[in-house]
């Protein structure tokens, strides 16, 4: 459980993440060390499998252990021995309206059929729906990139990088945690920020290197002792977001444009892209790469490169196919 401290962080900043739930999906998880459930439930959410159907609100989902445990990165025992642990995983719902606290089980069914690779999980209909939620809100990383993470801390800074993210422009892409705070973000109990650095934020940052476009850089911050000849003492991390270019959506558009136009040029030579009624010519690309009306017009280098941008937006349109 968090301290309230590092509940406090989380919480004064709206942070959605965590708002749906009062006591996490992602907090059970990550505290319980259970990374592979993580996947499971990012799996399911994902749509990767389709719900067999649906009774008494609860959803039932027919999984086939061996695709399974192939993309989640685990084995078939391994696999089985986590979903067990989602039944007795429970999250707390908090209706402040109605002065509720309820207690449910994320995944209140599971069924080993004997004999095969089968496992039938049940999970109840608002349940479901609040995972979905919360696990499209991790927009930043892909679902297959997701399942390679063997570092179940990566999660949790993923989340927080998509937290510093959303920040104002004006706003500095940054957070500063204590020791204190850094523990209970992480569900650990260290002595010293130095073993935090070595055995969590150097491990992750590598894997998020590899694996998500959001990564980070991090400062740790010393306690100042001007008349002190004694080493300084660690006392917070400062974490500042790095967005890779390929998190530009502008650059990503361009060089999908860029793609796209190549692809024409070196596929579809001479061929009719369209038809256009007012110059009552069809529009072609040359070997040259340039585009050019075949009733003889000629076709200006500005024009041709909106002809360029409208039939990338508009590729339906064309008469050409891909």
């Amino acid at each position: 459980m968090l301290p309230s401290k590092a509940k406090e962080i989380f919480n004064k900043e709206k942070n959605e993440f965590f708002s749906d739930v009062a006591n996490t999906l992602i907090e059970n998880y990550i505290v319980k060390s259970n990374l592979v459930a993580l996947k499971v439930l990012f799996y399911l959410s994902k749509g990767n499998v389709k719900s067999t159907g649906k009774n008494k609100n609860l959803y039932t989902f027919k999984i086939d252990t061996l695709v399974m445990s192939d993309f989640c990165g685990v084995n078939k025992k391994t696999l089985q021995r986590n979903i067990k642990k989602m039944t007795e995983t429970s999250i707390t719902i908090v209706d402040e309206q109605n002065k509720t606290i309820e207690y449910v089980s994320v995944v209140p069914r599971a069924k080993f059929i004997d004999g095969t690779n089968i496992i039938e999980l049940g999970m109840f209909e608002d349940i479901y729906l609040m995972c979905k939620k919360a696990v499209n809100r991790y927009t930043n990383i892909n679902l297959t990139n997701l399942m390679k993470l063997k570092n179940k801390h990566s999660i949790r800074l993923i989340a927080i990088l998509e937290k510093i993210s959303q920040y104002d422009k004006h706003v500095g892409k940054r957070v500063t945690y204590t020791l204190e705070e850094l523990n209970g973000i992480f569900g650990t109990n260290y002595p010293r920020i130095s073993e935090i650095e070595r055995k969590i934020l150097k491990l992750v940052q590598t894997e998020l290197d590899t694996l998500s476009p959001k990564s980070f850089i991090y400062q740790v911050n010393y306690e100042k002792k001007p008349k002190s000849t004694g080493r300084p003492r660690a006392v917070s991390v400062t974490i500042d977001l790095i967005i890779k270019e390929s998190e530009n959506p502008k650059k990503e558009k361009n060089r999908a444009f860029l793609e796209w136009v190549k692809k024409i040029r070196e596929k579809h030579i001479n061929e009719v892209l369209l038809y256009h009624p007012e110059v009552e010519a069809n529009l072609r690309v040359s070997s040259k790469g340039l585009l050019y009306w075949d009733n003889g017009h000629e076709l200006k280098a500005s024009k041709a490169k909106e002809f360029w941008k409208w039939m990338f937006e508009n590729q339906g349109e064309l008469t050409i196919k891909f």
